[in-house]
């Protein structure tokens, strides 16, 4: 399983249109924890795990960890009774849908789906983030930096390599992984077809490297302000929800211009590619769908899993 900052990556080409969530990803998008060989185990530790990841970053100290893993419960908690019954019913709809031909219209639906939701997450997390940040010490926000800066050279070394024969080949690679979770193996001309896409796609990890720094900065620089004046608690939301939207959009023009490109040119890549799949693949991926839906609707409340049952 992974689980990624805000800051790790954009909406980069992928075949199965799988959502990356994104300081405080466990907290985003632990609910779709796609990467996990099984769901149910993942959502089941989600607070452990989403502790685990956050204190790689920070490093608690022993006074910290009771307030953040009580933290993390309460998000849990909040959206196992609110949100939960949702997600299995938008699994449940697209493993229905899959076995269609789609657009890019469709999948960039989805995707949207997909942002509103995480945006949703991280708006619930932002009190106990005001909360967790006034409790950092400069030591910790310096090894919150160190840390960004150590997996920017991990991106680095995964997404910038020297040979664009490698670096092409890399991208592929991460694509076919992507596709083959969703669709199961793919075939000799699918992957032919991502290759020559890809080797067309808008997508710039130069630009993307500089947004990721910008990101880091700009989130230690934020925590830092919030720790160094004195503050309303209004005041210290107002000043995360602006961090946030920096934190998920770009904040210059350009960018921002590039991102939209490289959205839609992931819908048409993710809409082209499931219409190249074959009546096998897409039952494979209904089952895959099915089966997160499955896992996670065993966390359900009583009555939502009565409602989500009966649809």
């Amino acid at each position: 399983m992974q689980l990624q900052p805000i800051i790790d990556s954009p909406t980069r080409p992928t075949g199965d249109g799988r959502w990356k969530r994104r300081a405080i990803a466990a907290l985003l998008g632990v609910t779709l924890l796609a990467g996990c060989s099984t769901l149910r185990l993942g959502y089941s530790q989600g607070s452990t795990l989403a502790y685990w990841w956050l204190d790689r970053y920070v490093d608690f100290d022993a006074s910290q960890t009771p307030a953040v893993r009580q933290a993390l419960e309460r998000w849990f908690d909040w959206h196992r009774q609110t949100q939960l019954g949702e997600d299995v019913r938008l699994l449940e709809q697209a493993a229905r849908e899959i076995e269609l031909d789609g657009g890019s219209t469709q999948a960039c639906h989805w995707l949207r789906t997909a942002q509103k939701r995480r945006d949703l997450y991280a708006q619930q997390a932002l009190p106990a983030v005001a909360e967790l940040v006034s409790q950092l010490s400069p030591q910790q926000l310096q090894h919150l930096r160190h840390r960004f800066a150590e997996q920017d050279e991990d991106w680095r070394e995964q997404n910038l390599q020297p040979d664009p024969a490698e670096r092409r080949a890399a991208a592929l690679e991460k694509v076919v992984d992507r596709a083959q979770m969703l669709y199961g193996r793919l075939d000799a001309g699918q992957k032919r077809f991502l290759a020559e896409r890809l080797r067309n796609s808008p997508w710039d990890p130069e630009r993307w490297l500089l947004e990721r720094q910008r990101r880091a900065g700009d989130t230690v620089d934020t925590f830092r302000l919030l720790q160094g004046t004195e503050m309303t608690p209004l005041q210290q939301r107002e000043v995360l929800n602006q961090w946030l939207l920096r934190a998920t959009r770009p904040v210059d023009p350009q960018t921002q211009a590039h991102l939209d490109e490289l959205s839609t040119a992931q819908c048409s890549l993710a809409a082209d590619l499931h219409n190249r799949t074959s009546t096998e693949q897409r039952r494979h991926a209904q089952g895959v769908l099915r089966g997160w839906a499955q896992d996670l609707r065993g966390f359900l409340p009583m009555k939502a899993a009565a409602t989500a049952t009966s649809r």
